[in-house]
């Protein structure tokens, strides 16, 4: 969006009528252009509600990264009940995020918001889409329900990513602060599913998985009008871009060209950690495990300060925390960063492939049976294509006369990374201090620097 700045200084004729909107409209009613089958749409600005109208209420600011994505939301009303409407520009070489909740719901994912309605309202414009969707609104941001709710809170999230990497084959790849809400009922939702990729991992499935998986595939893209081939490829060439820096895993920091469940629930992992030093001042704490730097720093850093289970909270500006909450993040460290061969952050680093979860059985206490066999899943990598690769594939799935454009080459990580990682290795060799049964002394809780957001 940001080379096609000239767009906003055109008159709202030029794009025709899909989204006729003035400084006057209130309510949009969206209407399916061939029956409610059909993902295209039309809005239509009312000045009055009706029965299947949604009242644009509010915009909800949030940061914007330039990542080849826009998204407007809005809390809404709809048939009665609060709602979320959110209004996206998408590359159409991209996965939908509308067909991404049709395959979760096709899967019987539990966790992610009921969608009302969904919908395609401009195709091939200068090589993006405008869609939309209609979501129930999930509550607020875990930030405001952390720590009391803490293992509830985690139990719902992983139950949903897990689900959603073994029955849809789709991992969120953006598990942050503002995507984890908690509703009034106190039931988890993960949501903004818009960054999520299909995992094409199948070879070593029965044939009959097989088939029903590609047939899903291919009839979710033929309902949303685009080519999963080069959707898939250019998805799995976004792995080493997609995510929320602050809370991506120490391989996709350092550049992997891969990506797991294991990297989802280590992004969850750091939104606990971030929530918990929000909501102190830990003058005693060095939290740079949370510093900005460049990506391949702030791995390597990260990976550091993990290396001590005694001491790494500390590094996360966390001074203060019940025993209970402890356990829960150590047991947490241990089944993310150890192995058989012990503490495994600096590998990681060097290899996304390096083996994890050994120490699944410490997580019973807080995920169900069924979520403890999801985790044991094992990643299945396949090659990237290169981009000539992706730019011949075939496109039996792709819709008529859809515009496609090239996606941005992928990032290549420096060798100066391999000079560092000899010394986090050894510091990660060393005997951690024993564990005192005390709590970390620290200061007294202050406001949260976490805002919560909706999308």
């Amino acid at each position: 969006m940001m080379r096609l700045y000239f767009l906003m200084t055109l008159k709202s004729e030029s794009f025709g009528h899909f989204c006729d909107v003035d400084n006057t409209c209130e309510h949009l009613r969206f209407v399916h252009n061939f029956g409610k089958d059909s993902v295209l749409a039309t809005a239509i600005s009312l000045g009055d509600s009706t029965s299947d109208s949604v009242r644009l209420d509010g915009y909800i600011q949030r940061t914007i990264y330039p990542r080849g994505r826009l998204a407007y939301v809005f809390t809404t009303s709809y048939k009665g009940e609060p709602a979320i409407l959110k209004l996206s520009w998408t590359p159409m070489d991209r996965m939908p995020e509308g067909a991404v909740y049709d395959l979760l719901l096709k899967a019987g994912v539990k966790g992610i918001p009921r969608v009302h309605d969904s919908g395609l309202l401009k195709q091939g414009f200068f090589g993006l889409r405008l869609e939309y969707l209609i979501l129930e609104h999930c509550g607020s941001s875990i930030a405001e329900h952390l720590p009391p709710n803490v293992e509830n809170i985690v139990r719902g999230t992983m139950r949903c990513l897990s689900q959603a990497r073994a029955k849809g084959d789709i991992l969120h790849r953006d598990t942050s602060l503002g995507n984890v809400m908690v509703g009034s009922s106190g039931k988890v939702k993960v949501i903004d599913w818009g960054y999520a990729k299909v995992v094409d991992d199948g070879d070593g499935d029965d044939n009959n998985t097989m088939a029903s998986r590609k047939a899903r595939i291919s009839a979710t893209a033929i309902k949303w009008k685009y080519n999963s081939h080069l959707v898939m490829a250019n998805e799995d060439n976004h792995d080493p871009l997609t995510g929320t820096p602050l809370h991506m895993s120490i391989p996709v920091l350092a550049g992997a060209k891969v990506r797991g469940l294991a990297d989802d629930i280590e992004s969850l992992f750091y939104v606990i950690l971030d929530v918990l030093a929000g909501v102190q001042v830990a003058r005693d704490a060095m939290a740079c495990a949370f510093k900005t730097a460049d990506s391949i720093t702030q791995a390597m850093v990260r990976a550091g300060c993990l290396s001590s289970k005694a001491s790494f909270l500390r590094f996360f500006g966390i001074s203060s925390c019940s025993d209970k909450l402890r356990r829960l993040l150590c047991d947490l460290r241990q089944f993310l960063f150890e192995n058989s061969d012990g503490y495994i952050g600096s590998d990681l680093i060097a290899d996304a492939e390096t083996e994890r979860g050994v120490a699944v059985g410490l997580l019973k206490p807080y995920v169900d049976q069924q979520t403890t066999g999801l985790l044991l899943v094992k990643e299945t990598f396949t090659p990237k294509k290169s981009a000539k690769q992706v730019e011949s594939l075939k496109q039996p799935d792709a819709a008529p006369g859809s515009s496609l454009i090239q996606s941005p080459g992928l990032v290549h990580i420096s060798e100066e990374k391999n000079d560092l990682i000899l010394s986090i290795k050894e510091l990660g060799k060393r005997p951690a201090p024993a564990e005192s049964d005390e709590e970390l002394s620290g200061d007294q809780p202050g406001p949260s620097r976490n805002k919560p957001r909706q999308s």
